[in-house]
Formats: C-alpha cells, structure tokens, sequence
C-alpha cells in the first residue's frame, strides 16, 4: 500500500459489510492531522479482493462538511458494481481547509507500508498500561520511515508523530520490544526482590547457626580432649612415685633376715 505521508487526511481503519441490497457498504474511518478544519476533499478509491486480486478504482469528492482540526470522521459509501470487495484504499487528490487553502500530493513523501503488526490479548494491555490508551503496536524502523507505538507511519526526518505528537527519539527508546521487556524482566525481579532477599537472609542465618553449632561441638571435643589428656597424665605420675607403706615393710623383711 503506498501512503503520502504529507497528506493532512489519514485512512484509520474501515469496515466492510453488504447493505440490504447485496451491495458491498464501506464504513471508512479518517482523521484530520492538520491544525486547520477540513471543508472538503477529493479521493481515489481502490476496492480489490485480496484472494482473487480483482478490483475496481473510484473517484469520489465529498463537500459541504467541516471536521475540526485534529479529530476524526467517518466515510460511508457503498460500491454498486463489486460485489466480492473485502479491502480498500484510499488515494487523497486534493484536501481543502475552512481558510480556502488547498492541499495537493507531492512525490517526496509517498512510502510503500505492508500490513501493521498490531498487538492483542495481554501483550496489547501491557503496552497501553506504560504507553497510553492508544497505543497498538511496538514502534520500530524501516528505510525512509518510522512507525509509532499509535500506528502511525512518519518519514525518520520527522521528530514528532503527525497523528498522536509523541517525540520520535523517546518512542523508539522506551516502547520498542526489546526495552520494554527488559523493563518488564526488571518490574518483575523488583517484584522478586523481597521474596529473594528473605531467602538470603534465611540461608545466612542457618549458616550461622551451623557454624555456631560446630564450633560449639570443636569446644566440647576441646574439653573432652583435654580431660581425657589430664587423666593420662595423672596416671602416669602415680605409676612412676613409690609408695609410702611400702617402703618400711621391705626394710623390716631385710633387717630380719640377717639376725
């Protein structure tokens, strides 16, 4: 799909349904970007089915309208002769504001985009909880453009979005993959962080009380020791010392045997 990223009006979005009469109805979302009031504007519309590639090309003006700077509005047209039509685009020839300024398309900022890749389910809620309501998908670059957390698509020359006016520098520093899950690795070790400390704090106390125990048993095992080496000594004293009363005795059994 080729976009002119200098046009002041963007194609958000649009539904496709069968009217009462098997006529494929479009119910096409716009957003004025600019800071003046659109009165008018003219548009090539290419309807196609994306399995048979068959389309067709419409050339619509609509007028006598008036949608506020920055807001949006919706188109709604039915296509009589296709019946089988399930995308369109959106090709802007000419924007006119409320002062009777006229926009007309440039060849410099036309890019070609394929599909976005917009998130759902938790990963979606995540990211709008730290970027915003309308955030749908992680920013990130290509060659000659770059797309923001809101969708939009900016050449890398502007350092604002068009659609959403976030800085294009914190954009892709804060909100692309990678940095928010390293943001969310960290959120969720903080969260751990308590629960981890306690169980350090518990291990260091057991550690401590297993050395206080050893200790307690090396002092026993000390004493033990040393008791057990002073009854040895003591023994050993009393075994080398003659004793008292048997002295005497072997001096009579020696005087009496040479009378």
């Amino acid at each position: 799909m080729i976009v002119d990223l200098s046009c002041p009006i963007e194609l958000r979005g649009y539904e496709l349904l069968m009217d009462d009469n098997g006529h494929t109805r479009a119910y096409i979302r716009l957003f004025n970007l600019s800071e003046r009031a659109v009165v008018a504007y003219s548009a090539t519309t290419r309807w196609y089915n994306g399995l048979t590639r068959a389309d067709v090309t419409e050339n619509i003006t609509v007028d006598e309208m008036l949608v506020k700077p920055r807001s949006g509005f919706k188109l709604v047209h039915s296509l009589v002769d296709f019946l089988n039509a399930d995308h369109v685009e959106m090709y802007f020839t000419s924007v006119t504001f409320e002062d009777g300024a006229v926009w007309k398309p440039e060849d410099g900022d036309l890019v070609e985009i394929g599909e976005q890749p917009v998130l759902q389910g938790e990963a979606l809620d995540r990211l709008r909880a730290a970027a915003g309501d309308d955030a749908v998908q992680y920013p990130q670059t290509q060659k000659n453009f770059w797309r923001c957390v809101c969708g939009r698509i900016n050449l890398l020359t502007s350092e604002t979005c068009a659609r959403c006016g976030r800085d294009q520098r914190e954009v892709l520093t804060k909100f692309n993959e990678k940095a928010f899950s390293d943001r969310r690795s960290e959120a969720a070790r903080q969260r751990r962080a308590p629960q981890e400390n306690k169980r350090e704090k518990r291990k260091a106390s057991a550690a401590r009380a297993g050395r206080a125990a050893v200790i307690a048993v090396l002092m026993l095992l000390l004493a033990l020791l040393g008791f057990l080496l002073g009854r040895m000594s003591a023994k050993e004293d009393s075994a080398r010392q003659p004793s008292a009363t048997a002295a005497p005795a072997y001096e009579d059994r020696m005087g009496g045997s040479n009378v």
